[in-house]
C-alpha cells in the first residue's frame, strides 16, 4: 500500500480508499441494473442466481453459492423468493437425499430471455466512461484483487471450494475465523 498521508484517515482520504471506492462502484452498478431492469422485478443478485441455475442445472445450493460468490444463508433467502415467484424449483437429489438441487422453470427461462437486452445495457451504461482497453484493464485488476484476497470473504471461490465454511463443527464467531466477527454488509436480495 502507498504511504499514508495526513488525509488517510479523514473524510477526504476516505474517497481515495479502495474499499470505499469498491462499495461506491457496487452501489453504482446496482443502480444501473435497477434502472435498466427494474420493470422485471428482479434484483442483480436474483439475476445472478437465475443465470447460474440456467448455466449449471442441478447444482445444490452450496455449490450454487460458490458459483456466484454469495454466502449460503443469503442464497437461501434469494432461492426462496425466486421459488415463490415460480422462477426456480427445488427438488431432492435422486442420489443424495440430503441435497436439494435447484432448476430453472420455463417462467424463469422466459424472464432471463426477456432481460438480456436490458442487462447488457446496464453493463454498457456502467462502463461507458471507460474505453474498451480501460474496461478490460479494470476487470483484470478487479479479478486480480479478488484472487489475491481469496479466503477473506465467507463466500468461497469457484476454484477454491474449501474456502466455504464447513457444514458441521463451525467455530464460534471470532475464534478461528476472524472474518466471521466482522459486520456483514447488506446484500440486495
Amino acid at each position: 500500500m502507498a504511504d499514508k498521508d495526513d488525509t488517510y484517515d479523514s473524510v477526504d482520504g476516505l474517497h481515495d480508499r479502495a474499499g470505499h471506492l469498491a462499495r461506491r462502484l457496487q452501489q453504482t452498478a446496482v443502480a444501473h441494473f435497477t434502472r435498466s431492469n427494474g420493470s422485471f422485478g428482479v434484483t442483480s443478485v436474483q439475476y445472478a442466481v437465475l443465470i447460474a441455475v440456467r448455466d449449471r442445472p442441478e447444482l445444490d445450493q452450496a455449490a450454487l453459492a460458490v458459483q456466484i460468490a454469495l454466502d449460503k444463508s443469503t442464497l437461501g433467502v434469494v432461492v426462496d423468493k425466486l421459488e415463490q415467484r415460480g422462477m426456480l424449483k427445488r427438488a431432492r437429489d435422486s442420489v443424495d437425499k440430503r441435497r436439494y438441487t435447484v432448476r430453472l422453470t420455463p417462467r424463469g427461462r422466459n424472464l432471463l430471455d426477456s432481460m438480456r437486452p436490458s442487462v447488457w445495457q446496464s453493463e454498457s451504461d456502467l462502463l461507458a466512461p471507460l474505453t474498451a482497453t480501460e474496461q478490460k484493464k479494470l476487470k483484470a485488476l478487479i479479478n486480480k484483487l479478488l484472487q489475491g484476497n481469496r479466503g477473506v470473504s465467507r463466500t468461497g471461490t469457484i476454484d477454491e471450494p474449501a474456502a466455504m465454511p464447513p457444514r458441521r463443527g463451525r467455530t464460534a464467531v471470532g475464534k478461528d475465523r476472524p472474518e466471521a466477527s466482522s459486520a456483514r454488509g447488506t446484500v440486495n436480495r
